[in-house]
């Protein structure tokens, strides 16, 4: 369509050259003119038709073409979802199952661990029981010495106190048999 209009550009301006140096042939350069414009617009209108024409079964087809295409990455990407969603419930199932076996080993080193720490726990509360046994009876025998030395002491002072309270009676009992005497003389 451009090529057109630069045609009759083209032929205007030599026609208006043509005109200034013909001014007699100026009404026949009209009906040339006119002629070849009504003969350019008639083929621009037949190009126009068949383009428009052809351009609509271009469009047609472009459309099929695209529904198609569409349609098959429709068919496509569904296909990659499916297979994508299989993988991943595979890979779900999978780290369930090594879930499982790490939780069952962590279970076992649990109760290794906390069985191990019983026992361990066992034997020193026993090393420690012992041990408070030992010093119990050692404190029991030196309780036990210390009160028979107490009780040593005590008879010890008992005895002395008894000596000396019957050294004090009987010096008391020859003071007052003495004044007895001297009373009754």
């Amino acid at each position: 369509m451009d090529s057109i209009t630069i045609v009759l550009l083209l032929v205007v301006i030599a026609l208006q050259l043509w005109n200034i140096t013909k001014k007699s042939n100026i009404e026949e350069l009209k009906v040339i003119l006119q002629r070849t414009a009504e003969e350019q617009r008639d083929g621009v209108r037949k190009q126009i038709e068949s383009g428009t024409t052809e351009q609509f079964q271009r469009f047609e087809v472009i459309q099929a073409s695209i529904q198609k295409t569409l349609s098959e990455n429709r068919h496509e990407l569904n296909r990659q979802l499916s297979e994508f969603q299989q993988q991943m419930e595979q890979r779900s199932a999978n780290i369930q199952d090594v879930s499982v076996e790490k939780n069952e080993q962590i279970r076992k080193t649990v109760v290794t661990a906390l069985q191990d720490s019983r026992k361990e726990q066992n034997d020193q509360f026993h090393v420690f029981s012992e041990k408070v046994d030992r010093r119990l009876s050692a404190i029991q025998r030196v309780n036990i010495e210390n009160i028979e030395k107490i009780n040593t002491t005590l008879e010890d002072r008992m005895n002395s106190l008894q000596e000396s309270n019957e050294k004090r009676l009987e010096q008391m009992q020859g003071i007052v048999d003495e004044k007895l005497q001297k009373t009754l003389e």
